[in-house]
């Protein structure tokens, strides 16, 4: 910067000012935004510039260079601009760590998807937050992974002391997270989406206002952002949970105000009518959910569970079977394909599909099934009419 810096003082009279004005803008943007790299490097860079004019000038060269000798005035001048160096200094260190961390967020969540790793993913958001406690997206990233770590740890047969401890401390650590990352940025409807999610859970396993809390929280995030339609499933999914049929069915149909091709929430609207026993509503939307979404087994699979139900056995084979061409090769929609098959009087196929669920050689249900299928009677135990 002294390099190409004028030399000549009249020179330097003219651009000390516009030089200054824009550092102060740079300083002022940092304050109130979050700027890139380069923007920082180039405060820098006017910064440098600005000193190299000072050192070219022969009469701030002076004033530099004699402060002792110029009285309290130059004494406020020097602090000053040593003051706002410093900033500038603070700054680009508080930059750096923003940039920092939001790179090994990036790197975190990018390993994770790739190696479904909770305890490395869960480390390095931890550095994240340390290195800057006010990034939310970490804050809800670390939510997610103290959710999946607590469902592990629920799901544990032996839930001994030191396993309960454990889970104690993760609900903890879960709910902080997700309440700070609201205190962070209180209007970001994702952060209120994740604090319901974790009340939800808990609401899951009876624990007393949890479900209230879930819904505060949903209600704040439909407040920040009332155009989103995945708060409202959100909310149908817990007054489902709850068993509160109507209001989840209320949820659901404003969520598909918002967004008429939503196939999860036609996707639940199904399951919630098979729950009141209105099959034809309940296939109704399944087939909406279908064709919004054709590539969903779960769409599918919930196709030939109501189509069964409603005694359309053919198409709930066929439902099925697109559900096993999709890549998913579960047992239950072997199930009813089985079922389906008995109801339409083809007791081999069933014993087919059943002998083709994994392990049926050695599961006692299966192979009590396929006995009852050989011995000439249906599943439900009655005789085979001809």
């Amino acid at each position: 910067c002294q390099r190409v810096a004028p030399e000549q003082q009249e020179d330097t009279e003219t651009i000390f000012l516009p030089v200054a004005v824009a550092i102060l803008y740079l300083v002022v943007y940092a304050c109130l935004y979050t700027p890139s790299f380069g923007l920082m490097t180039l405060l820098c860079l006017v910064a440098g510039l600005y000193v190299a004019l000072a050192l070219g000038h022969q009469r701030m060269r002076q004033r530099m260079w004699h402060v002792l000798d110029r009285g309290w005035r130059d004494w406020a001048i020097s602090l000053a601009a040593s003051a706002g160096v410093g900033f500038v200094l603070v700054c680009s260190m508080q930059q750096a760590r923003a940039i920092g961390a939001e790179a090994l967020l990036m790197k975190s969540m990018d390993s994770y998807v790739m190696t479904k790793d909770p305890v490395v993913a869960h480390g390095e958001v931890e550095t994240v937050i340390a290195l800057n406690p006010a990034n939310d997206e970490a804050l809800r990233f670390a939510t997610t992974l103290g959710l999946q770590k607590v469902q592990s740890l629920v799901m544990q047969q032996d839930l001994d002391a030191p396993v309960l401890a454990n889970l104690k401390t993760a609900i903890q650590d879960t709910i902080h997270s997700a309440q700070k990352a609201t205190q962070v940025d209180g209007n970001e409807y994702q952060n209120w989406l994740a604090l319901g999610a974790v009340y939800q859970e808990l609401a899951s396993a009876s624990v007393p206002g949890a479900a209230d809390n879930a819904h505060v929280a949903y209600d704040r995030a439909h407040q920040r952002n009332p155009s989103n339609p995945s708060v409202f499933l959100n909310i149908a999914q817990l007054d489902a949970q709850q068993q509160a049929i109507p209001d989840a069915l209320t949820a659901v149909q404003s969520a598909l105000k918002l967004k008429p091709d939503y196939a999860p929430a036609y996707y639940l609207e199904s399951r919630l009518y098979a729950t009141k026993n209105d099959i034809a509503s309940a296939k109704i939307a399944a087939e909406k959910a279908i064709e919004y979404e054709a590539s969903n087994p779960l769409a599918w699979y919930n196709l030939a569970t109501v189509s069964y139900q409603s005694g359309e056995y053919a198409r709930a084979i066929t439902a099925a079977k697109k559900v096993i061409s999709l890549g998913t090769h579960d047992a239950d929609t072997r199930y009813v394909m089985a079922f389906a098959y008995d109801k339409l009087g083809r007791p081999n196929n069933a014993i087919g599909i059943l002998s083709d669920i994994p392990d049926a050689a050695t599961d006692p249900t299966i192979q009590k099934m396929i006995a009852i299928l050989r011995s000439g009677k249906t599943l439900d135990g009655t005789p085979r009419t001809p």
